[in-house]
């Protein structure tokens, strides 16, 4: 639109739109955007776009996915998107500006000077900038695009620690696989809400093209370092369960509180998605205490919109943080998908808060009945396709020893959710590279269908290499390959798991006076005395080990980690703490 080359004109728009090598004009991220003085829960969403819809938008990429030479996704906020969107309208518009003609506007002016007619323009002022104040409610920007560039939606509610670990990998991965996911932020509420009284994340402002977003980074979404987290005793779902414990009654109230506004907060989402978008499908995925929002989540109304739930991280059972969590909130008919860790330190059978809570709280009931997994909720709810994988040797967020393993059950899932009963015989026929993935356990029928259980076995491969990657070379490729693959695998992880080893190391020495950690052996103290390094004492009580001590434990545990790591793929090289 602009008569003469981007930028040149010197308008502030044109030198923030530039034109793609299929001659669409997108917009760069750097794009001067304020952002809204009060923004609205919808606004403060995160949208994680995929490629096609990129393109179709005319947005500059910002994110990559593992194993991607170059970014073709896009992360942001909705007011984001709205701002960058406007700012390649105007752009557009350029000399094409209505400049109103004198004639009308003696007319206008006229019709001003009539009393009753200022009264009336009065009134439709402020019905239009009502209707202005309801769209920052709606989502939709989300219909600017062809709703057939994505292969449908992903409503994902990140548990109380917010877009951080798993919750920004598992959006990724998905979005990668042809998907929208839209997030609400819980740490942007106001302070006068419930979710206010959070400490809120600083913000971070929208990723550049150039800024730094690996995939193994803790978080793209908050500054780092910064930890969020309920001020208030008892309202967050965390290993500390002092407030389960002086306080079941009001504990519980407090969670409930929690959920019934997650709960408002997915109808809305749900009706603000545009039609041809919901049309297209609509999974609901919930990680930790998000995944107890969705399992309890009544999704009936909106019909067969919602095409399948995904709860991630949380077992379906009665636990200290829900006690009626265990019931399907749902419909039966709607095909589920269950991914918890075996040693999650949650909602694990054994050596977990839940656990823990269940063994204290006097009678217990159903708390005191764990397994660990959802398979045998989905049996008692008459699920029609239900499917649930439980990660071994994986805790709480598991997605670092499992990422391929996910990759391969979510892109089956959101392909062919009716058939999720059914996937480890659907990839013995159709996909035998990915059968050693997963190991069958049993298989129950229901008046509706049938639920099916799957170990998945520790990763015989570093999860830093892309699946298909890792599964063409396999577990003797991967030896043969020694230093060429094994090098080029861990010079990520390698790289991040020092970094995280060296931070854990320097809070922790100069408390302890760690001597060494060599091959096998356990760190000691300097100074130690009988019964300081845990164990039993002189009186012949248990003393609990120190917080510093269980991080000189954590960190013994990490450099072993990669001892094994190395080891694996024949990599002779002595790692240092």
């Amino acid at each position: 639109a602009c008569p003469r080359a981007m930028g040149a004109c010197g308008s502030s728009c044109h030198s923030h739109v530039y034109p793609s090598e299929d001659g669409r004009k997108v917009v760069r991220n750097t794009a001067p955007i304020r952002p809204p003085a009060s923004p609205t829960f919808v606004e403060t969403c995160h949208v994680f776009l995929p490629a096609r819809v990129v393109e179709d938008l005319g947005l500059e990429p910002n994110l990559h996915d593992k194993g991607d030479a170059r970014r073709t996704l896009w992360l942001g906020r909705v007011w984001e998107l709205r701002a960058l969107l406007a700012v390649r309208a105007r752009c557009s518009a350029g000399r094409y500006r209505y400049v109103l003609p004198k004639p009308r506007r003696r007319q206008l002016d006229a019709l001003l000077a009539d009393p009753q007619h200022r009264v009336r323009l009065a009134v439709l002022s402020r019905a239009l900038r009502g209707a202005a104040d309801r769209g920052r409610l709606g989502l939709r920007v989300l219909g600017r695009f062809q709703a057939s560039r994505a292969d449908g939606v992903v409503l994902f509610v990140p548990g109380d620690g917010g877009h951080a670990w798993d919750n920004t990998r598992l959006c990724r991965m998905m979005c990668r696989m042809g998907y929208v996911c839209l997030a609400p932020d819980r740490f942007r509420y106001r302070r006068l809400t419930l979710q206010g009284r959070k400490r809120p994340k600083p913000p971070r402002p929208l990723l550049k093209a150039h800024d730094p977003a690996g995939y193994w980074d803790l978080s793209v979404v908050a500054q780092p370092g910064q930890a969020g987290a309920f001020a208030g005793a008892g309202l967050s779902c965390t290993t500390d369960v002092r407030g389960a414990l002086l306080d079941p009654e009001g504990y519980a109230a407090a969670r409930e509180r929690s959920h019934q506004l997650r709960r408002a907060e997915l109808h809305w989402l749900l009706a603000a998605l545009p039609g041809p978008l919901r049309a297209r499908g609509v999974f609901l995925f919930g990680s930790s205490d998000g995944a107890v929002a969705v399992a309890r989540f009544d999704d009936q109304r909106w019909g067969r919109h919602v095409r399948g739930r995904v709860v991630n991280a949380f077992s379906m059972e009665p636990c200290y943080c829900m006690p009626g969590a265990a019931r399907l909130g749902g419909h039966p008919r709607v095909p589920t998908l269950n991914i918890v860790g075996a040693e999650d330190e949650l909602f694990g059978a054994r050596q977990s808060a839940a656990a823990t809570v269940a063994a204290a709280l006097p009678g217990g009931g159903a708390l005191k009945q764990r397994r660990g997994h959802g398979f045998h909720a989905l049996l008692e709810a008459n699920a029609r396709a239900g499917l649930v994988a439980v990660l071994e040797g994986a805790g709480h967020t598991p997605v670092g020893a499992h990422d391929n393993a996910y990759r391969a059950l979510l892109g089956f899932f959101l392909r062919r959710p009716e058939e999720a009963a059914q996937m480890h015989a659907r990839w013995a026929v159709e996909r035998p590279d990915l059968a050693d993935l997963v190991r069958h356990v049993r298989t129950r029928s229901t008046w509706a269908g049938a639920v099916t259980l799957v170990e998945v076995p520790r990763a015989r491969f570093p999860q830093h290499l892309p699946l298909e990657r890792a599964l063409a070379l396999g577990a003797e490729g991967l030896q043969q390959a020694g230093g060429e693959e094994g090098e080029a695998a861990l010079a990520t992880i390698g790289a991040i798991e020092r970094r995280q080893v060296d931070q854990l190391w320097r809070a922790v020495s100069g408390e302890l006076g760690v001597v060494d950690i060599g091959p096998g052996a356990t760190p000691q103290p300097r100074d130690s005395t009988d019964g300081a390094a845990g164990g039993a004492a002189p009186g012949g009580s248990t003393v609990v080990p120190s917080p510093a001590e269980q991080a000189v434990a954590q960190l013994q545990a990490s450099v072993q980690m990669e001892r094994d790591r190395r080891a694996m793929i024949n990599i002779d090289v002595t790692p240092t703490p």
